[in-house]
């Protein structure tokens, strides 16, 4: 599967990368901004999107998978250490495939894929 990262802390990214390299699946991006993400997921089409919701510019997480999802289908699994009811509210109108909360494991990562 190929999967696009979107992550403002380089030390989560590249640990994310590294467990989904270590189970079989092909990056197609690490990204940092929610405007970033749309374009890399414009010009990659990934099968599914590892999104942090607290990104480093004005578009976070949920309005970018919204943004992405408005133009193909693909799984969104959200990654965020916010694990409040208003968040994982306005996060489940968008329907994602999973929601977790970090830390997280490479086996949390094996069962969201």
């Amino acid at each position: 599967m190929k999967v696009l990262i979107v992550e403002d802390e380089v030390v989560n990214a590249l640990l994310f990368e590294h467990y989904l390299r270590e189970l079989g699946h092909e990056v197609a991006g690490v990204v940092a901004t929610g405007r970033g993400a749309i374009a890399a997921a414009e010009k990659t089409s990934p099968d599914a999107v590892l999104m942090d919701i607290n990104l480093m510019d004005d578009v976070d997480g949920i309005d970018a998978a919204a943004a992405i999802l408005e133009k193909r289908a693909v799984r969104i699994i959200f990654a965020t250490g916010y694990d409040n009811a208003a968040i994982r509210e306005r996060a489940a109108k968008i329907n994602p495939h999973r929601y977790l909360v970090k830390p997280l494991t490479r086996k949390d990562l094996e069962e969201a894929l």
